[in-house]
């Protein structure tokens, strides 16, 4: 899942969460699990080579951070000292988690 809130005169920010890389085994259920914007590590050859890949350029490879959007007002102004929050969990109802089942 993507954000996107746009700001006055400068990039917008920005958050992505997802529920982990490899997916929902089994389940077709888009709602069947908490989003997050930090994510449990790859599990298999295939995505453990990708994460290796990826941790070339960063230490942080399963997380995406909130700084910068906390930063800067939707009127692109500075506020100084942000605060936020180290991660976001995004929790379906029981009636979405129920909803779209498979069973």
């Amino acid at each position: 899942m993507g954000l996107k809130f746009l700001r006055d005169g400068m990039d917008s920010a920005n958050l992505v969460a997802m529920y982990g890389v490899n997916g929902q085994e089994g389940e077709w259920n888009f709602f069947a699990h908490e989003f997050q914007n930090h994510i449990v590590a790859a599990a298999g050859a295939a995505l453990k080579a990708v994460s290796f890949k990826f941790s070339q350029a960063t230490d942080w490879i399963q997380a995406v951070g909130l700084s910068d959007m906390a930063m800067y007002g939707q009127d692109g102004k500075n506020v100084g000292t942000p605060v936020f929050p180290w991660r976001i969990d995004f929790t379906p109802t029981a009636t979405l988690k129920g909803k779209y089942s498979n069973a």
